[in-house]
């Protein structure tokens, strides 16, 4: 079976896998869509399959097809703020530890970010593939110390407590997702994945403020503000690391596109309200990291996002 090929119809993984993203847009749903299908084929099913879109048949240029236009998808263009001529790159920060890896049943973005001097790091949605998660932790030759669930969606958390036994870092979640993250095996019924064996504990440290920080390194290290932006669910957060240049965002923005609301506790009103307001309020070359799929940047979804805008 190729990729070209493959039932999608009767792929329930991947319906479940592309139901968590919202696309508004009918002129970029397509290309969006086979963005999505072309990871999820390479993580689950041919990890040798080359998930490169293909060059869309009116480019042309000397860059393997692809012409550069200022409203193209590429991360050349991450920054949309001002002209085409003052568009850069949004890149992660060289002051920080950084890696990110597809995990669990719906590949989620998986993350450690850490500090370079004291090897202090924090894992990001441990949302499945523990093995993979430990394996990736060692390599990196960082101390986990904190893992933060951007929120208590089942895909997000799944390895959770396995981490949290084998590093001793604390969970951190806001407490407005407790009553989901306790709802951990209807979510997996409900969707037909299999519940963890064991109970996983409530996290040790429930964000209770707007806005808190985590510390990763001492005073010299760096500084992670845990930003309340509900509207996917109850208590989403979006964890920002100014040094690192780098923000999480969870399942509530992805690249042009948000998430769905008709989960549990689910607010349209909320979500907009979350992202013009506090994500869209950081520094527009801000690296953004969504909870499934490609990467983007503040600017760049300001200025082109499917769903929610805001340009500068």
């Amino acid at each position: 079976m190729s990729f070209a090929s493959h039932n999608w119809d009767s792929d329930d993984a991947w319906k479940q896998y592309i139901a968590n993203i919202t696309i508004s847009d009918p002129s970029k749903e397509a290309q969006i869509v086979d963005k999505y299908k072309r990871r999820y084929y390479k993580k689950n099913i041919d990890p040798n399959f080359d998930d490169t879109p293909p060059p869309s048949s009116s480019s042309s240029s000397s860059s393997g097809g692809h012409s550069h236009t200022g409203d193209c998808g590429c991360m050349e263009h991450g920054d949309l703020k001002g002209t085409s001529s003052s568009r850069k790159e949004a890149a992660v920060s060289s002051a920080v530890i950084y890696d990110s890896f597809p995990v669990g049943p719906l590949s989620c973005n998986c993350c450690i970010i850490g500090d370079p001097a004291t090897r202090e790091a924090a894992l990001v949605d441990p949302g499945g593939d523990a093995d993979i998660i430990k394996k990736k932790i060692a390599d990196a030759n960082v101390q986990i110390k904190w893992i933060l669930v951007t929120h208590a969606h089942f895909d997000h958390f799944l390895a959770a407590e396995e981490i949290r036994k084998h590093t001793g870092a604390k969970v951190v979640l806001n407490t407005n997702d407790a009553p989901l993250w306790a709802a951990l095996p209807i979510q997996c019924g409900m969707f037909g994945f299999p519940a963890p064996k064991e109970t996983i504990p409530t996290p040790e440290h429930l964000l209770k403020q707007d806005e808190e920080s985590i510390v990763l390194g001492g005073d010299d290290g760096i500084v992670c503000r845990a930003i309340h932006t509900p509207g996917h669910s109850p208590g989403s957060t979006c964890y920002y690391f100014e040094k690192g240049n780098i923000v999480f965002t969870g399942d509530t923005l992805f690249r042009d596109s948000v998430g769905r609301t008709d989960l549990w506790g689910g607010s349209k009103a909320d979500l907009v309200k979350s992202i013009k307001t506090k994500i869209y309020a950081l520094p527009p070359g801000t690296y953004v990291v969504p909870g499934h799929g490609p990467t983007t940047s503040i600017g760049r979804e300001r200025e082109s996002n499917s769903v929610v805008r805001s340009p500068l």
